[in-house]
């Protein structure tokens, strides 16, 4: 937590704000949603620190492991994603992977839309299908660009997330202002009233009452969550 220097244990749909960091341990995943377009894929043995996340524009620092940045949908929020060497800043709908090895430098892979990568020595674009290899130091790195690497597991399950949120049709009666609403479509179903318009009824028993699985936490951005 970026408020109190804290690593505290992760739960699911948890929020996040700016300052707060994210470990994943070797063999895990997650997903970060940033916003309606904008989600962070961190791969096991990964750590990332949000340094901004405000309207029209995010930051993602890397200290190691492998990322995938996707903008799934058209946005005009200005994303970043940083290590030591370079600055990655997708266009558009993208997905980039980026990965940091233990000696700093730096693999960039874009396999959807294109990217450009900044370093002290100048902006190279990044194109679908292609790679940059950053390496030497931060002030003065040398880079390479040459076809991507092959797809492997990693690449697949990014597609899959990618399936399961271009498919929910929750997403079709909620302002895009609201985050997460694809978690909906399995655990409820949407109908009309005349009198509120379209909504959504969970799949609960008679006896179900709100807020009796879960629990609040403070959070300074937000106030009072029920997660």
């Amino acid at each position: 937590r970026g408020d109190s220097g804290e690593w505290v244990a992760a739960v699911l749909n948890a929020p996040l704000m700016a300052g707060d960091s994210v470990s994943v341990a070797a063999g895990g995943s997650a997903e970060l949603q940033l916003d309606y377009a904008n989600f962070v894929r961190i791969a096991g043995d990964s750590e990332i620190r949000i340094s901004a996340l405000e309207n029209g524009r995010n930051q993602i620092q890397m200290a190691k492991g492998l990322i995938t940045y996707r903008v799934l949908r058209d946005t005009n929020t200005q994303s970043e994603i940083s290590t030591l060497a370079v600055a990655v800043h997708p266009l558009r709908q993208t997905a980039v992977r980026v990965e940091v090895a233990p000696d700093g430098g730096t693999r960039i892979i874009v396999r959807k839309g294109d990217v450009e990568a900044a370093t002290p020595r100048g902006t190279e674009r990044i194109h679908e299908g292609s790679m940059m290899l950053v390496r030497g130091s931060a002030d003065d790195p040398e880079y390479q660009v040459a076809t991507a690497a092959a797809r492997d597991q990693w690449d697949n399950w990014n597609d899959q997330r990618d399936t399961f949120l271009d498919r929910a049709q929750s997403n079709r009666y909620l302002s895009q202002d609201i985050t997460g609403g694809e978690d909906l479509d399995a655990s409820g179903r949407w109908g009309y009233d005349p009198a509120y318009g379209n909504v959504w009824t969970p799949n609960v028993p008679p006896d179900w009452a709100p807020y009796s699985n879960g629990q609040w936490a403070w959070e300074d951005y937000y106030g009072w969550t029920w997660i």
